[in-house]
């Protein structure tokens, strides 16, 4: 089965990174698989699929424009591919364009990554979201809550729905099961693994650490409101106990190495970060929202998204030892349901049923 997959770019995001590792567990399944890209950013994850697969990239960095649309409808044509699978709304838009100018006769997938986007603060992109998700035969959903959010905006794509929950490779993280130290200086560590953006809401987690004098928290990842944040740290007087990390290739480690993980965020199409981190042996807490609630929910602790004294009050329960174990062990455990591999293999079985190709278990 020759595959395609649409993405407008390789980085950091939860997104891409589960992308790359379906990607790899397909090629093991036997699929023939190539990734078009519009930009470069010579990193780990260009890496990791050049090694299996192939990557091309367009070059072209606009991702609405009509250079774009036009490369892909002409890609297309001198290409055969099965499966020509979507990732993110630029790749979307493209795709219903290479639909309409019929491209390719391939089985058009897309994945829908999120429980939330700015379309769907305004009605009249109802409209032309109908239009998007017209060439799919399904649209793979992350998560219940990104189904049901989906299923809402736009009712009349429910017959295409299929939810597929994400995964991780649970041997990246499962050998480095972190047991409860007895030996912290008083101080927990926190750490919250996230794109520092509006919708990962870290401003309530800084708050929150201000109830929590023995605290010290880690924050992995970059974005656009690093300055934004840093002030808001100098004007709560915590710059000695918040630490902005950057992005960083050892993230696994650095779970392994702290006592506790928070995810904060307003929205979440599926709790990526806080799985890896429940995988590692962290007692999880996270705000009580779709996509985290579906992974965190019954192991570890929920909290009401916004109230930052609701959530100081479940960091400063990690401070009891025994607890924090117990915790720790109930996320370890759940964790082990969401393997890589029984995702991209649920991909696979959604592609043979509609392409029936007999190759693929």
């Amino acid at each position: 089965m020759r595959i395609l997959h649409i993405i407008p770019e390789l980085k950091t995001g939860g997104a891409e990174k589960m992308l790359v590792d379906i990607i790899e567990e397909q090629i093991d399944l036997g699929a023939e698989v190539t990734v078009l890209i519009s930009k470069r950013l010579n990193n780990n994850l260009e890496e990791r699929v050049s090694k299996l697969a192939t990557l091309n990239c367009s070059n072209i960095s606009e991702f609405y424009s009509i250079s774009a649309i036009a490369f892909l409808v002409k890609y297309l044509r001198n290409k055969n591919f099965d499966v020509v699978h979507s990732h993110l709304t630029p790749s979307q838009v493209s795709c219903f364009f290479a639909y309409i100018f019929k491209s390719t006769r391939a089985l058009y997938i897309t994945t829908e990554h999120n429980t939330s986007n700015r379309r769907r603060n305004t009605f009249i992109y109802r409209i032309s979201d109908y239009l998007i998700y017209l060439p799919y035969k399904k649209i793979i959903c992350i998560s219940d809550g990104t189904a049901e959010s989906l299923k809402n905006w736009l009712p009349l794509t429910s017959n295409k729905l299929e939810v597929i929950l994400n995964g991780i490779r649970i041997d990246d993280y499962i050998n480095k099961y972190s047991k409860i130290s007895n030996d912290r200086s008083g101080f927990l560590t926190v750490i919250s693994v996230a794109r520092l953006e509006p919708q990962k809401d870290h401003d309530t987690l800084i708050r929150a650490i201000v109830f929590c004098p023995q605290v010290k928290l880690l924050l992995v990842g970059e974005g656009t409101r690093r300055a934004i944040l840093e002030t808001l740290v100098s004007r709560l007087g915590l710059t000695s106990r918040v630490v902005f990390l950057g992005n960083r290739s050892d993230v696994p480690a650095l779970l392994a190495a702290a006592d506790v993980y928070v995810q904060s965020s307003h929205w979440e199409g599926f709790g990526l970060a806080a799985l890896e981190a429940m995988a590692v042996g962290l007692p999880t807490i996270a705000s009580d929202v779709s996509g985290l609630r579906e992974v965190v929910g019954g192991a570890g602790t929920l909290f009401t998204p916004r109230d930052e004294l609701a959530l100081a009050d479940a960091i400063n329960s990690m401070g009891n030892d025994s607890f924090r174990k117990t915790v720790a062990d109930n996320c370890y455990v759940r964790a082990q349901a969401f393997d890589i591999r029984a995702t991209a293999a649920a991909y696979m079985r959604v592609y043979k049923r509609f392409t029936h190709d007999t190759d693929i278990d």
